[in-house]
């Protein structure tokens, strides 16, 4: 389905965690569709038919399984938002693995069960082969609770109604104080991509050793480069991290760049970000080099000086002139170079094209000539061609700043927004021209990721929590409830993410998908449990209505706890960093989850969940005798 029908060409490293989620998700769902049936039996007897069962298991059990199918697979899809393709490719599919299961569970579970009640249950060989074995044995008094369900509505579910305020209370503090803590989580501090443990001998190099080195950290400050003449836009396949896209031009040529108003605009656009406040002006920085000025490409500078010295003062003697070139005043001195008569004396900006084309090419020329700058000649001027066509496709200006390279996000994050403010501002001028379409790039890939992380986790987060809401209150179509599970839900994502924050963890491209992943696993046993106490038979007493859930349901859901801790576990002992905190995840998701489905939920529903009106006092005896 992932590689051919939907097309998707990649396929990361990521996906393979799917292997441990359909575990925990399979076994859950597999212990709630057999406890389902193994309880059919108090309500037909010994003589009631397969399908009878079978028809009473689908709607109890396949309720249940729909609720928390469609919420998990909503929080793996909400990834999909992402703008990293590998967590966008994880999250569809995982959700594809949670609706499979699904399906599986309505169509290949059964038919198993079908199959082993008439063949292989009340088989001579299969008892003599396992006489312990649960599948095989064949309980005298199918009417009697399993011990596990007579211990949960006997033991267990009175423990919880009786100290149902206090339980609710400790629960709630102790979410506050984990939610507390998880809004500490940092963007990642480290742009190098850790794969293994941090005790692993490839990852001590990079984060412990290489700092020891000379050569070994990244450095210097960053440049700032105006790129006219391409859109700024992503055409390529967001599924595919090998599909670059295409460059889509904007439509322009060399006469649109001389233009009057294009003109005027590109020489003061320097000039405007000269007065930013993360410019590094190289003649501050270094006042002793002559040529400093050159160090900025702002190539209309150099034709405003060209063309509006006068005549007379221009010249060949090259070394005069550059021994006269000194900071500020270097622009002035060149403008003198190459004794002319036309290109010169001529005010700026130029209105006859002709003239404007001939000079600025002219100008062109020489700032790229080897005899003016030697090595600091500024090579093609910024100027990109059509090789085929020799049309001027990409047309380049160039500025030092002050930032430094590093990877703390606060600091970037002030340059990015000092940078956009300015060129909203400077792109008014260009307004309605084709350089109006300016952008302008520099080194900010690490940056970039970091605010996708956190976009996209939290936007992520967002959905799956709106996802589980429609989906909960779709399905038990009580507000009050769903409100309760809701608060159950956002309780456990806090506590899980507090406990990771508390491990040292960092918003990383693993706890971008767990943010999201947590609602989807933490609804499970929430869902279960609502579910469950929708459908008990006394339905005007809520300790009642509670004590029949956890018998109906406690083993379940505990079983599918344990299960799903036992594949994370599983996975903690994983090289791979990913794995392990995967792992890691999953068995604190489960300790949370279930937790709080029982010492949190199932009080406030014992509380002020939701009750209809009372039944016959004889219809109601009759139910509860039933029940029990």
């Amino acid at each position: 389905i992932y590689m051919v029908v939907m097309n998707l060409p990649f396929f990361p490293f990521l996906n393979l965690v799917g292997i441990f989620v359909v575990v925990g998700i399979g076994a859950d769902d597999v212990f709630v569709f057999m406890d389902c049936w193994k309880q059919s039996i108090l309500v037909f007897g010994e003589g009631g038919t397969l399908a009878d069962r079978m028809g009473y298991v689908l709607y109890r059990a396949g309720g249940s399984m729909l609720i928390t199918s469609l919420t998990t697979a909503s929080a793996f899809c909400a990834n999909a938002l992402s703008l990293i393709t590998s967590l966008k490719c994880f999250g569809v599919y995982c959700a594809l693995v949670v609706v499979v299961d699904y399906f599986l569970m309505l169509s290949y579970v059964p038919a198993l069960v079908i199959i082993y009640e008439k063949y292989v249950r009340k088989s001579p060989l299969c008892c003599r082969c396992c006489t312990c074995c649960t599948f095989c044995h064949i309980p005298k008094d199918p009417t009697q609770l399993r011990p596990l369900e007579a211990w949960f509505r006997d033991k267990f579910g009175p423990f919880v109604v009786k100290f149902k305020y206090p339980l609710a209370l400790a629960f709630v503090a102790l979410a506050a104080g984990l939610g507390f803590n998880a809004s500490g989580l940092e963007r990642p501090t480290s742009a190098d991509f850790q794969l293994f443990k941090a005790t692993h001998p490839m990852e001590m190099y990079d984060l412990q050793l290489k700092y020891k080195f000379n050569g070994a950290s990244d450095s210097g400050t960053l440049k700032l480069t105006f790129v006219f003449g391409v859109e700024a836009l992503d055409n390529g396949n967001h599924w595919d991290p090998d599909d670059y896209g295409k460059l889509t031009y904007v439509d322009m040529d060399f006469d649109d760049l001389l233009t009057p108003t294009n003109q005027a605009a590109l020489e003061g656009w320097c000039d405007h970000f000269r007065s930013s406040s993360f410019y590094k002006d190289p003649c501050v920085e270094d006042p002793d080099d002559r040529f400093c000025r050159f160090q900025d490409i702002c190539q209309f500078e150099w034709v405003k000086a060209y063309v509006t010295t006068d005549c007379a003062d221009t010249t060949n003697d090259f070394s005069a002139i550059l021994d006269a070139c000194s900071g500020d005043d270097c622009l002035e001195a060149v403008g003198k170079i190459g004794a002319r008569t036309t290109c010169c004396g001529l005010a700026f900006p130029m209105t006859d094209a002709s003239i404007a084309r001939n000079c600025t090419e002219s100008v062109f020329q020489l700032a790229s000539s080897d005899d003016l700058l030697g090595d600091r000649n500024n090579g093609n001027m910024g100027l990109i061609f059509d090789t085929a066509t020799k049309d001027l496709k990409i047309f380049l200006m160039q500025l030092d700043t002050n930032i430094e390279y590093q990877e703390t996000y606060e600091v970037f994050e002030t340059f990015y927004n000092d940078a956009n403010a300015d060129m909203k501002v400077a792109k008014a001028s260009l307004e309605g021209t084709f350089a109006s379409k300016v952008f302008y790039q520099t080194r900010m890939d690490f940056f970039d990721l970091q605010m996708s992380l956190g976009i996209g986790a939290y936007q992520s987060a967002g959905m799956s929590f709106a996802f589980a809401f429609a989906v909960l209150m779709f399905m038990t179509r009580n507000p009050i409830l769903t409100l309760l599970s809701l608060l159950t839900i956002i309780a456990i994502v806090c506590c899980v993410i507090g406990v990771l924050v508390f491990d040292n963890w960092e918003l990383n491209i693993m706890e971008s998908v767990i943010i999201s992943v947590a609602v989807g696993m933490a609804v499970d046993f929430v869902a279960h449990y609502s579910h469950t106490y929708l459908h008990s038979p006394v339905k005007d007493d809520r300790e009642i209505a509670v004590l029949n859930t956890l018998k109906t349901m406690g083993g379940s859901v505990l079983t599918g706890a344990i299960t799903t801790f036992v594949a994370g576990g599983f996975m903690v002992f994983a090289n791979t960093l990913f794995f392990y905190q995967f792992g890691f995840f999953m068995m604190m998701t489960m300790i949370f989850a279930w937790s709080y489905s029982n010492f949190l939920l199932l009080p406030l529903i014992a509380i002020m969940g939701p009750v209809k009106a009372k039944k016959d006092s004889a219809v109601r005896e009759k139910v509860i005798q039933v029940e029990e």
